[in-house]
């Protein structure tokens, strides 16, 4: 059952009073902020913008996801650091605000055995230890159907763990939609938008439904140019809502 669904690529841009307002109409939305290697441009929002929406969302039970990209994962990969994170204080202390962490691995490495070996045990212990958190994040694997699944033992023995079946990488594509990916969670990503969400995600819910609960994320598709849209946003909102209202009820969605 869909439970879940995630916006991605909100940056300065955007209104934080505006996500807050859309969060009180769908409390099942979670934000995903993305983190790398351009930070204060489109779709990578700022250290400060960040800092205010951890500020703003106090109290509301507003979910937010750490999408990591770039620059920043590739030190966690290659130097088992967290430097250009820790940048930003409110990923640290305590009181664990990003309670799940997207590594966007699609491309990083030529060699896809090392995913895990390198990313996903190094990342989980760096970013645990590194920004101290007493908390355990939810630890997301973007797959492009290349990562060895087999290989997340030793990340499962730390941290939950699931998949985002994402071919598209942010670029907008809709793919011939895979099964589930793992014996975990799993998410659909890959040019999803409020114009063919309620075509896409009957697609999508046939694949899942051997599944645990699933959730989707949209990026390019909410946007208006190259600007995070809360009208197009609301619209993909809408339509995730009446199916999960229907699904919940045993109803058909149309």
């Amino acid at each position: 059952m869909l439970k879940q669904v995630t916006l991605t690529g909100a940056d300065d841009r955007t209104k934080i009073s505006d996500l807050i307002e859309l969060h009180s109409h769908y409390p099942f939305l979670e934000l995903g902020i993305l983190v790398g290697t351009h930070e204060g441009t489109p779709r990578f929002p700022s250290a400060d913008w960040i800092r205010e929406l951890v500020r703003a969302r106090a109290d509301t039970g507003l979910k937010l996801s750490l999408h990591v990209c770039g620059i920043p994962l590739r030190e966690i990969v290659e130097q088992g650091t967290a430097t250009n994170l820790l940048r930003t204080r409110e990923l640290q202390g305590p009181h664990l605000f990003f309670k799940r962490i997207q590594l966007n691995v699609n491309g990083l490495v030529a060699d896809p055995d090392s995913v895990f070996r390198n990313v996903g045990e190094v990342a989980a212990n760096v970013l645990s230890v590194a920004l101290q958190w007493d908390g355990k994040p939810e630890f997301i694997f973007q797959n492009a159907g290349k990562l060895p699944l087999e290989a997340m033992a030793g990340v499962k023995k730390l941290h939950k763990v699931s998949i985002l079946n994402d071919a598209s990488g942010g670029r907008g594509i809709v793919p011939e939609w895979p099964g589930p990916s793992g014996d975990c969670e799993n998410g659909w990503a890959g040019g999803l938008s409020p114009d063919n969400l309620f075509d896409e995600l009957p697609k999508i819910h046939a694949k899942a439904s051997t599944s645990r609960n699933f959730w989707i994320d949209a990026e390019t598709g909410v946007r208006d140019g190259d600007e995070f849209s809360i009208e197009r946003g609301e619209r993909f909102l809408s339509i995730a809502n009446r199916w999960i209202q229907a699904t919940q009820n045993g109803r058909n969605a149309s």
